[in-house]
Formats: structure tokens, C-alpha cells, sequence
């Protein structure tokens, strides 16, 4: 699933012609994986030679552009690279699974998806269809669902209900659908693939990556939205909007059938972004800039960060969480929120779950982790990847999800993931 991090020191190959954002939000809550290395800062005197059609203009005048590497030992290897206005390379990041694209893995609340050899493996809970394969009673895994061969760059699984982002760069959706979840114009639940519409009705397009949401409960309630994030830099949402979750400034409406566009603010939509996360009841987005932006649930500060809880509701938009910069990829879980920042730390904020009652903690830098490449969230338990290819677990541990042996039913102490033996 992960393969240890490289550091390259040489020079750039030929870089590809390809249009993708690579960003990740992998776990119970959501889950989404095309990325997992680092292969840090290059010197500013290596620039790109040829941006060709695959560059994304940021706003510092930069690009973020796809780049293909053919000179590494093992094939050629993806990368998204971002360049300064003069086009010296200022950081990037391999995408998983190379120039295929392949080994795209997601979980959702009780079923978990791979993309292997171009096709889509699926596992795990199906009562509304969440597989993909047009039953509601397997359980093992199979190749699901009907989706052209050789064309999912991305996958991300949500509380029952599942999406893709196809090489047009449409999103597909399946599974529990009561909120609208799966935007395509309807709440009725799909066991087949459908097309992720927009707020005019038309299949959404320009997508390179889609987020899930949802609380982890047997009976969820006002449960989850989707979120996609498309080339220009966009976030749409759909779903329940319970909580603010869907960031559309519109405070009588509950639930949304289609994507509408994340709003900054009454008057702008947001923009910039460059990878979104989602949580059970808040979402979150970071900015080329290295900001990040949250919306939704705040009830432990999951989404203000200042470790002051507040009400929520319906009609919210993104608001910037201060004090975080250099961010690189966000995900949330149940009632917390963890950021990547661009020098390897993790920071957290929002409800520790455990013990009860729980504290509520400001954007903190979570300690005792090395140089990190790679974050994930569960409903109340993180993971990150390390640049050696290891793997760090922290916070509650009473269904086993930290890996490793743990005094009691939490440790919010990250440690090592232990190899079975």
C-alpha cells in the first residue's frame, strides 16, 4: 500500500503532459490516496523545462505542474511539482503507484476500495450498495464497479457510499445516498456507479480529487457530504449541510442533491486550493499558499482551531484557521482535525475523544514524530508516513485501529506500527 520514501538529488527527466492534483484523505471518516512520499526541497537553480498543458497557475504566480521522471531506477515516476513565477522548482511530491496510477486505495465507514491493474477491488459492508456492484449483499471482496477499465485516478470512501474521479476527470458515486450524498440530483441509494452532477444539473468536471465525510455510528444521523476539488483550484461540496459542512452560505438549506461551489465568503467562492480532507461533520481545504481553511462542525473546535467550541449549523463558508502555515494536506475524523505541513510536522486540533470528558485543544504540533510525508484520520485515531517508509499511530485504540500493543483503549503518544509476527 505505501512504499518507502526516496530522496532524489538529481535532476528531473522529461516531464509529462498529464493534469492531475495529488492530495489524500485516507481513514474512517474519509478517504482518499494519491500520494505518499516527499522527495523534499530542490534546489532552486532545477526548473521545470516543460510545462506544457499539465501546469496549474497558483496564486503567487507559480505553477503546480505533473511531472514524469523517467530516469529512476524501477520505470518512470509521477510527481506533482510546484515552481515559483520564474519556474525554479520550490517543492514536490510523488504520486503512489506511478505512471499507472495504480494502488489508489480508500476506506469508508465499513467497506474499503483498490485500484488494482486498472479495476476497482471493493470489500467489506454493502447494505446500500456501498461496493459498487449492483447488489446489496456481497460482502467479498470483487471487482466493482462498472467503470471504464484503466480510468480511476482517485477513489475516496464516505459512511456507506463511495466516489471515484474518472480520466475525464468526472466523479462517479455509489452507495447510501439519504442526503444527496452522491450528487446526482437525487436521494435515493445507487448499488452502480452514477455521475456527480453540478448546480446546473450537468456532470461536474475539471476533478482531480474527492473527499467523504460521515459520523461512524450504527444508526448515523444528519450524516454524510462529498467533496471534490477540481483543476482550477475549486472545492465543491454536496450532501448534508447540517453543521456548515458544505460551505455554501445558504442557511435554509439542509441538504444538497448537487455541487454547489465552497464560498470564502458571501460574494467569492474559495480558490486556490490544492487538497481537501473531510471529516464526519466539517471539511477541511489547504491553499497553495499553505493556509488552511475549514467549514462544518465546530462543537470541538474542529474547524476555528482556538480550542473554543461554538454551535453549528446550515449556511456556513470557509473561514482560515489561524495560526498554520506551510500546509501541504489536511483530513479530519469525528471531532478533530490534523494538517501536513510542508516542513514534515503534523499539527492537530479539536477534541482528544478520550478520556471523558475529552479536551478540547488549539492547533498544536503533535511531538515526537520525525520528518513526516503522509497524513491520515479515522473517526478518532491518526496515521502518518514517515520519510523512512514507517508508519505512526495515535489516539483511540478500542478496536485495535493503532496496530500496535497500547495500555488501555487510547494512547495519544504516536509509536511505531508493529509488524505481525
Amino acid at each position: 500500500m505505501k512504499r518507502r520514501s526516496v530522496f532524489w538529488q538529481t535532476l528531473f527527466g522529461k516531464f509529462a503532459a498529464a493534469l492531475l492534483i495529488a492530495c489524500f484523505s485516507y481513514g474512517e471518516s474519509s478517504a482518499q490516496y494519491t500520494f505518499v512520499e516527499t522527495i523534499g526541497r530542490l534546489d532552486n537553480s532545477q526548473s521545470v523545462v516543460d510545462r506544457g498543458a499539465s501546469s496549474i497557475q497558483t496564486s503567487d504566480g507559480g505553477f503546480l505542474t505533473v511531472a514524469e521522471s523517467a530516469a529512476l531506477q524501477g520505470g518512470s515516476t509521477l510527481y506533482i511539482v510546484k515552481t515559483d513565477d520564474q519556474g525554479a522548482v520550490q517543492w514536490s511530491r510523488t504520486i503512489d503507484g506511478g505512471s499507472e496510477l495504480d494502488k489508489v486505495i480508500a476506506a469508508g465507514g465499513g467497506h474499503a476500495l483498490y485500484l488494482m491493474n486498472g479495476l476497482v477491488q471493493s470489500w467489506g459492508v454493502n447494505i446500500n450498495g456501498q461496493l459498487g456492484n449492483g447488489t446489496t449483499s456481497m460482502y467479498q471482496p470483487m471487482e466493482a464497479p462498472t467503470l471504464e477499465f484503466n480510468s480511476i485516478l482517485a477513489l475516496a470512501g464516505g459512511q456507506a457510499f463511495s466516489l471515484a474521479v474518472t480520466s475525464d476527470q468526472m466523479v462517479h458515486s455509489w452507495g447510501a445516498n439519504f442526503y444527496g450524498q452522491l450528487g446526482n440530483g437525487t436521494t435515493t441509494d445507487a448499488s452502480t456507479p452514477q455521475t456527480v452532477l453540478d448546480w446546473t444539473s450537468q456532470p461536474l468536471s475539471g476533478v482531480v480529487c474527492v473527499a467523504a465525510g460521515g459520523i461512524h455510528d450504527v444508526h448515523p444521523t444528519h450524516d454524510g457530504h462529498s467533496l471534490a476539488l477540481t483543476s482550477a483550484g475549486s472545492v465543491y461540496a454536496f450532501g448534508s449541510d447540517y453543521s456548515g459542512q458544505l460551505g455554501d452560505n445558504d442557511g435554509g438549506t439542509l441538504q444538497r442533491t448537487l455541487a454547489w461551489p465552497v464560498r470564502e465568503s458571501a460574494s467569492s467562492v474559495l480558490r486556490n486550493v490544492v487538497a481537501i480532507g473531510a471529516g464526519s461533520g466539517h471539511s477541511l481545504a489547504a491553499k497553495d499558499d499553505g493556509s488552511v481553511w475549514t467549514w462544518g462542525e465546530n462543537a470541538s473546535a474542529q474547524v476555528s482551531g482556538d480550542g473554543i467550541p461554538t454551535a453549528s449549523g446550515p449556511g456556513q463558508t470557509a473561514q482560515r484557521v489561524a495560526g498554520i502555515a506551510g500546509a501541504v494536506a489536511v483530513d479530519g475524523g469525528d471531532d478533530h482535525s490534523i494538517a501536513l505541513l510542508q516542513d514534515g510536522s503534523v499539527v492537530y486540533w479539536g477534541s482528544n475523544y478520550s478520556p471523558v470528558p475529552p479536551t478540547i485543544q488549539a492547533v498544536t504540533t503533535m511531538p515526537g514524530l520525525p520528518s513526516i510525508t503522509a497524513i491520515a484520520s479515522g473517526a478518532a485515531h491518526c496515521v502518518a508516513l514517515d520519510n523512512n517508509g514507517r508508519v505512526w499511530t495515535w489516539g483511540t485504540h478500542d478496536l485495535l485501529q493503532l496496530g500496535r500493543t497500547v495500555a488501555g483503549t487510547y494512547d495519544f503518544t504516536p509509536g511505531l506500527v508493529q509488524t505481525p509476527v
